[in-house]
């Protein structure tokens, strides 16, 4: 019994540490409401992204393949914030790109799949100097940020380690599992009760 339980604890903790970075997607109008939310998988190598995230505009990299001298963020009147780059994967190692970002004034890079949805770690052959963080995500995610999401349709992006607080994620979803966890460990627990109780009736007679 104890066997059991502990192993469901476990993989309980496992699951919710396998949960990785986010990047969240925000409306630019106010209130800021979260529009949507992607998986990414932080590089090896730059800068961690600070605990309350890196927020700012998204725009996609020219060329974007980031594999060249990259086009410098646009200049948008009476704001200072950040800018994100999106480029996809390939032709150049990611090393490569997150510098030619850097190089253009930008101050994050997201590195995006090509024909697969796998996560994967950057990792950079020689990372000093490297001063921005960067992020990998899937093909699809890349797709959707660079269709929907860039700063000219009013939205930005949060580059995070942690999701914002929602009941449905951080509550509800964590009690199910425990839920789930709990009624498999008692089935076990039953089974080996009875199977105990007919070897033990099968023994006395």
């Amino acid at each position: 019994m104890h066997c059991a339980l502990n192993t469901a604890l476990l993989a309980l903790l496992g699951f919710l540490a396998s949960v990785r970075a986010n990047i969240i997607v925000y409306t630019q109008d106010v209130p800021h409401t979260i529009a949507e939310e992607f998986r990414d998988m932080p590089a090896s190598f730059g800068p961690e992204i600070a605990p309350d995230g890196l927020r700012g505009f998204l725009v996609v990299g020219e060329p974007e393949d980031g594999c060249g001298p990259m086009a410098k963020p646009p200049t948008v009147e009476n704001f200072t914030g950040k800018w994100i780059v999106l480029v996809s994967r390939f032709n150049c190692s990611f090393e490569v790109k997150v510098r030619n970002a850097q190089a253009a004034g930008f101050n994050c890079a997201i590195v995006h799949n090509v024909n697969s949805s796998e996560l994967e770690t950057m990792s950079a052959k020689d990372p000093v100097g490297i001063d921005i963080p960067s992020v990998f995500v899937s093909d699809l995610a890349g797709q959707i940020l660079s269709e929907e999401y860039i700063y000219i349709n009013k939205f930005y992006i949060m580059v995070n380690g942690d999701l914002p607080f929602d009941i449905n994620t951080h509550l509800l979803l964590p009690f199910a599992i425990v839920v789930v966890l709990c009624l498999i460990v008692i089935l076990i627990f039953m089974v080996i009760f009875f199977t105990c109780s007919i070897q033990a009736t099968a023994s006395s007679g």
